[in-house]
């Protein structure tokens, strides 16, 4: 996938199937243009094509706008998000633990 510099960013992902509201986060081998950051999960705004859409903090929010450079190999996917974090779920009180497995392949 790409990411423009621009006001409002646009990401460029062929046929990338996405609908406004969905969840979406990304990864780099370098750097995310300035105002993206990996690991964080963002949600789709607007799909100005089937190949291209723009990214909000949260839910409905403000398309985000990008500056600075960026380089490496981007990535997207909603199964990026937290990194190497602890992520616990709760719900009606109740909750779980989630660990990355340490190949980085699943979570406990």
């Amino acid at each position: 996938m790409t990411v423009t510099i621009a006001s409002p960013a646009v990401v460029t992902k062929a046929a990338h199937g996405r609908a406004a509201g969905d969840p979406v986060s990304f990864e780099t081998s370098g750097v995310l243009p300035s105002g993206l950051a990996a690991d964080t999960q963002y949600y789709v705004r607007t799909i100005p094509t089937a190949d291209t859409f723009t990214v909000c903090a949260t839910p409905g929010g403000v398309a985000i706008n990008t500056t600075g450079s960026q380089s490496g190999v981007h990535k997207m996917g909603t199964d990026t998000i937290m990194g190497q974090a602890k992520f616990v779920i709760e719900s009606n009180g109740g909750s779980i633990d989630l660990l990355p497995l340490d190949d980085g392949t699943g979570w406990v």
